[in-house]
This record gives structure tokens, C-alpha cells and sequence, in this order.
């Protein structure tokens, strides 16, 4: 077999674990759970904000009217909100990026790259591991080889990330609905799409540590307690090494070893300019598939 037939071959079985995976990841009340509970979050920081908004337009106009005078109270685009932003983040295209999303999808963005990173370990740090604690691995690796199995189960769990996050944002739409203008809701519609993107981009590089982890510890429970203390360790490493006296200090190893964390390229998926956020977006890809391929070669040594 030639080997551009075996990776056609790998590539097509990997879409069919791919397939049976998404449909058993929607069956398990873990995957449900998950969704509800970021979207309750995503629809409750949603009510306050926009209960926030109609206060500060009641202040502003002296009505409780949410179709008139809010968009006084909202600050995007603002030279106000602009300066603020430049004080708070020193970084005069960060705060142009910023300044020109809509405070919803501002809103967002903030939650999901919170909390997007901490659903895609708790929904696919078991994905591999119990099936190798059951050993019903056994019963797919007769049918296709490991990296198809591995490979499929990644771009599965990528793709039942990505209904959460769009769950999210559809939520925090239907909330702003009921209390905002129309107008606000039609400008902000296209910023909560892009925004949902991104954090699919950000949470994407947090699936592949996901698997990574879970193809080397094969227990489900363990698997998932290392994949929150490697998630809370990174981020206090990215911390750390994002520092400009630590990089100027360790240069060029800390600054190389800063940008192998997705922390790093977190920013500059809120650049104005397209190719910065293309070239973040392609290191999390990079770093998404490099923590997978790393659990790949470990999960070959293990007798399945």
C-alpha cells in the first residue's frame, strides 16, 4: 500500500470515529451538563450586563426605556473607553482591536476565553482515557490504527467544542434581545460570531492538551485531574514568563518557551490587523496538534 492510500485510508476512518464520537459525546450527560451550565452562565453574565446598561441609561436619560439612550451608556468606540483601555493595556493596537468591538461581544469574548479552556478539559480529558481503562479500545484499533482513532477523536471533540461555544453566543444574543435596542443587537450579531471564532481558535490548542493528557494517563477520573493542574499551571507559567523583565532575563529560551503556551497568543487574537490574528490563530492550531501528537506517541506504547 502506497503511502499516500494509507493516509487517505487513515484520513477517512478518522472521519468516521470522528462521526461516531460527536454522537456519543451528544448522548453523554457529561457533554449536556457541560453545555447548560456554560450557557446559563453565558445567558446569566448577559442579564447583568444588560440590566447594568438599562441603569446606566435611566441615569443618563432619566427613562427605563431600553430603546432610548442606551447607546449613550455604551462605551465602545468611545475616545473614553479608548484611553482606558490604552492606560490599562499599555498597547496602543490592543486597544484600538478593543475599542472597536461592541460591549456585548466584548462581554463575550471575556467569558469565553475565560471559561472556554476549562470546558474543553473537563469535556475531553476522558474522551481517550476510558476507553483505555475498559479496553474497549481494542475493539476499534482491530478496524483502523491508532493515530486514525486518536486523530478522530480530536477533531471530534473540536467540533462539540465549537456547538458550545456557539450555544453560548446564541444565548447571550437571545438574552440581549430581550433588553437591548435592535440596533445594538444587529451590530453586535456579526462581533459575537467572530468572537465565538477566536475562542474556538483559543480553546482549540486546550483540546489538543486535553487528548494529549488523556491518551497518556488511561483513567478517566485522573486524567481530568491532571488536565486542571496543567491548565492552572500553564497560565500561571504564562504568567510568569509574559513578564518583560523574565523574558529579558531568560531570553531566547523563556520567550520560545512563552509563545509553546496558548496563553501567549491570546492577545493577538484581538489585533486589528488580519495578519496578526491569522498568525495566533495559526500557533494554536500548531499548539493544539503538537500537545495531541505528544499523547499520540505515548498511547502507542500502551498494549491495546
Amino acid at each position: 500500500m502506497s503511502p499516500a492510500h494509507r493516509m487517505s485510508r487513515s484520513l477517512h476512518d478518522a472521519f468516521l470515529v470522528c462521526c461516531f464520537d460527536i454522537r456519543e459525546s451528544l448522548k453523554s450527560r457529561k457533554a449536556v451538563l457541560l453545555s447548560l451550565i456554560y450557557l446559563g452562565g453565558a445567558m446569566a453574565f448577559a442579564a447583568l450586563f444588560v440590566f447594568v446598561l438599562r441603569e446606566m441609561a435611566w441615569s443618563v436619560t432619566g427613562t427605563g426605556d431600553s430603546t432610548s439612550g442606551q447607546g449613550a451608556a455604551i462605551p465602545g468606540g468611545s475616545s473614553q473607553f479608548h484611553d482606558i483601555l490604552l492606560r490599562l493595556f499599555n498597547n496602543s493596537e490592543l486597544a484600538d482591536g478593543i475599542s472597536q468591538v461592541p460591549p456585548l461581544a466584548l462581554l463575550y469574548g471575556w467569558l469565553a476565553f475565560t471559561f472556554v479552556p476549562f470546558l474543553a478539559i473537563l469535556a475531553s480529558a476522558s474522551s481517550v482515557s476510558t476507553e483505555l481503562a475498559s479496553g474497549s479500545c481494542r475493539f476499534v484499533l482491530v478496524r483502523v490504527d491508532r493515530f486514525a482513532w486518536t486523530l478522530g477523536k480530536l477533531a471530534a471533540q473540536a467540533l462539540v467544542l465549537a456547538m458550545g461555544i456557539v450555544l453560548g453566543a446564541l444565548g447571550v444574543l437571545l438574552v440581549a434581545y430581550a433588553g437591548m435596542p435592535e440596533s445594538e443587537i444587529i451590530y453586535s450579531a456579526p462581533w459575537l460570531a467572530t468572537m465565538a471564532l477566536r475562542a474556538w481558535f483559543f480553546g482549540f490548542a486546550y483540546i489538543g492538551l486535553a487528548l494529549g493528557i488523556s491518551q497518556v494517563v488511561p483513567s478517566p477520573w485522573a486524567s481530568t485531574g491532571l488536565g486542571l493542574l496543567v491548565l492552572i499551571g500553564m497560565s500561571v507559567l504564562a504568567h510568569v514568563l509574559g513578564n518583560d523583565w523574565v523574558q529579558l532575563q531568560t531570553a531566547p529560551v523563556g520567550f520560545w518557551l512563552y509563545q509553546l503556551l496558548p496563553q501567549a497568543h491570546r492577545i493577538d487574537l484581538m489585533l486589528p490587523a488580519l495578519p496578526d490574528r491569522l498568525v495566533a490563530s495559526t500557533w494554536l492550531l500548531g499548539l493544539g496538534f503538537l500537545y495531541h501528537f505528544m499523547g499520540f506517541l505515548a498511547v502507542r506504547r500502551w498494549d491495546a
